[in-house]
């Protein structure tokens, strides 16, 4: 409401119940995110795979540093929000980002193969972005991070088939 302008009760004009409000704001940020990623993958996409990852790293975390309440801590609260069959689900979204990515990469890989790089990217991007913004471990700077997660998902993406 705040960043609205609006008092809460005219909020309430708006949305029926505070569901409705927080789903809206998941929404907005899913978007939000996925058109980021989405373009940054584009950027990166004739990069080397570990220049290209370190650097789209680096974007995602300051952006989970902004929303990660509303796109990560916000499913916990509103179990709907993990509607996997919807196309425009925040995961949905970032999992063809990172399919298009892998094949564009390693086209000689077949479809499952795709898929089981695609499951283990993104739970090790999302749970190790969320430790490592709730530990924050000490001497752990953004960039740091970011390299190693790179790092990582670099060795994944680019592993023989």
């Amino acid at each position: 409401a705040e960043r609205a302008g609006l008092s809460i009760g005219s909020l309430y004009k708006y949305f029926p119940n505070r569901a409705a409000i927080l789903k809206a704001l998941y929404e907005d940020a899913s978007l939000e995110f996925a058109r980021v990623i989405g373009k940054m993958t584009l950027q990166i996409l004739d990069m080397p795979t570990q220049q290209g990852m370190t650097q789209t790293m680096r974007n995602v975390v300051a952006m989970h540093e902004n929303s990660r309440l509303i796109l990560l801590r916000l499913v916990d609260e509103l179990p709907e929000l993990r509607l996997q069959n919807q196309p425009m689900a925040f995961h949905n979204l970032v999992r063809s980002n990172i399919r298009a990515y892998i094949q564009h990469r390693n086209p000689q890989l077949r479809p499952k193969e795709i898929a089981c790089r695609v499951f283990f990217i993104e739970r090790i991007v999302f749970s190790c972005i969320d430790g490592y913004l709730t530990d924050e471990p000490q001497g752990m700077t953004h960039r740091k991070f970011a390299s190693y997660l790179g790092n990582i998902i670099s060795n994944i993406i680019d592993a023989p088939a």
